[in-house]
C-alpha cells in the first residue's frame, strides 16, 4: 500500500483527478480523505463532494457496512456537507445520514426504500436541509408518507417523483390544505388499484396550481363510469393553467350490469383530444364471465417499465422501455397475437 501511494503521488494532480473519477465518489472520500495533505485536497474537489451515493453500488437498497457508515457520519460528512448538492440514500441509514450533519446546500434527495418504517423519520422536525431542497425522488409505501412531505416542511421543493405503493383513505392527521405554490413538476407512479382516486389524488394535485409539468401513472377502480379525458380536463388540467406538458398512463376498472353504458373505444378516443402534445393511444375491453371493464389509454411513445392486462385488443405500437407485461382476456390469445407482442416488445423480459 505505502508503495502505490508513493506511485500515486508521484502523478500530476491533473492525472490524479482523471483516475479517481473512474470510482464512486463514496469509494474515493472513504479511501482517500485525510490520508495526507495533498490527497485530502484532491478529495475535497467538487467533483467528488457534490453528488455522493451512500448505498452499495450493485443494489441502490442495500446500505454501506457499518465501519464505512460510521467513517462517513463521523468524519466525512459533517467535513464536506456544505459541498454536497445531491444525496444517495436507502432507507435504514437515511436518518444516521441526515442527522450526521447539516446540508445548507442539498438540491436533491433521492431515497432507496427498503423499509415501510423510514417515514418515521421524515415525520419529525427536519433539519436544516429541508429548506434548501428543490428535487426529491422517492418511494413510498403509502399515499400519506408523499403527503407529509408536502406539509409546508420543504417549501422550496420544484420537483417531486413518487412512486407509491398503495393510494388508500388518508389518515386524518395529514394536513392537505395548503397551497403548493411553488411545486412545478410532479410524477405519480402507483401500479395497484386505488378506489380513493377523486377522494384523495383529484384534491391533493388541485393544490398544485402552478404546475408546468405532470405526470401520471395509476390504476384507478372507478364506481360508475372510465376516467376519461373530459374527466382529466375538467378536475385537473383545468385547475393547472400553466401546465405545458402532460403525460400519462391511465387504467381503470369498472364493475358492469345491466344498467351500465357501456363506452366505447371511439368515445374515449374523442374524450383525449387536445389533452397533450403527445399522441394518446386508447383502449377499451369488456369482460362478461367477471362482469368487468377495463379502459387504458397512455401518451406514446410509452416510457414505463410494465405494461399490464395486455388484450386481444392490443392497439401495437412499439415499446423499447418495457420489461415485464401481463396478458388477461376471456379470449385465447392466438400465435398471430404472440407475433405482434414479440414485434412490439423488443426487450422484454418477462410475459405473464
Amino acid at each position: 500500500m505505502e508503495h502505490s501511494i508513493v506511485q500515486l503521488m508521484d502523478l500530476p494532480n491533473e492525472l490524479i483527478m482523471i483516475i479517481l473519477n473512474k470510482l464512486d465518489n463514496s469509494e474515493v472520500l472513504y479511501s482517500l480523505m485525510d490520508v495526507n495533505t495533498r490527497l485530502n485536497q484532491i478529495v475535497h474537489d467538487p467533483t467528488f463532494t457534490t453528488k455522493i451515493t451512500l448505498t452499495k453500488s450493485d443494489n441502490l437498497t442495500t446500505v454501506l457496512p457499518d465501519i464505512m457508515l460510521d467513517r462517513f457520519c463521523l468524519q466525512i460528512l459533517p467535513k464536506i456537507c456544505r459541498s454536497i448538492k445531491w444525496l444517495n440514500l436507502e432507507s435504514s441509514s437515511m436518518e444516521r445520514i441526515l442527522l450526521a450533519a447539516d446540508y445548507p446546500n442539498l438540491r436533491q434527495l433521492d431515497i432507496f426504500i427498503n423499509d415501510q418504517k423510514c417515514f418515521l423519520y421524515l415525520n419529525e422536525p427536519c433539519s436544516s436541509f429541508s429548506s434548501t431542497l428543490v428535487e426529491l425522488y422517492i418511494d413510498v409505501y403509502l399515499f400519506d408518507d408523499c403527503l407529509y412531505l408536502l406539509d409546508g416542511r420543504f417549501d422550496q421543493l420544484r420537483k417531486l417523483f413518487v412512486n407509491v405503493c398503495h393510494i388508500l383513505p388518508l389518515r386524518s392527521t395529514i394536513n392537505t390544505k395548503n397551497e403548493l405554490a411553488n411545486l412545478k413538476c410532479f410524477s405519480l407512479i402507483s401500479n395497484n388499484e386505488t378506489y380513493v382516486y377523486d377522494e384523495v389524488v383529484v384534491p391533493n394535485l388541485r393544490r398544485m396550481s402552478n404546475l408546468e409539468k405532470l405526470s401520471l401513472h395509476l390504476v384507478i377502480e372507478c364506481k360508475v363510469r372510465f376516467i376519461d379525458g373530459t374527466n382529466l380536463k375538467k378536475n385537473i388540467i383545468i385547475h393547472m393553467p400553466n401546465l405545458n406538458e402532460f403525460t400519462f398512463n391511465i387504467r381503470s376498472i369498472i364493475s358492469i350490469n345491466d344498467h351500465t353504458h357501456l363506452l366505447s373505444n371511439e368515445y374515449i378516443q374523442r374524450t383525449l383530444t387536445n389533452l397533450t402534445d403527445h399522441q394518446v393511444i386508447s383502449c377499451v375491453d369488456y369482460f362478461s364471465s367477471n362482469k368487468t371493464g377495463q379502459c387504458h389509454f397512455y401518451t406514446y411513445p410509452h416510457t414505463m417499465l410494465h405494461y399490464d392486462n395486455i388484450t386481444n385488443n392490443f392497439p401495437g405500437g412499439l415499446f423499447k422501455h418495457v420489461r415485464s407485461a401481463t396478458l388477461f382476456d376471456e379470449c385465447p390469445f392466438e400465435h398471430t397475437f404472440f407475433i405482434r407482442i414479440a414485434q412490439a416488445f423488443p426487450f422484454l423480459n418477462e410475459l405473464i
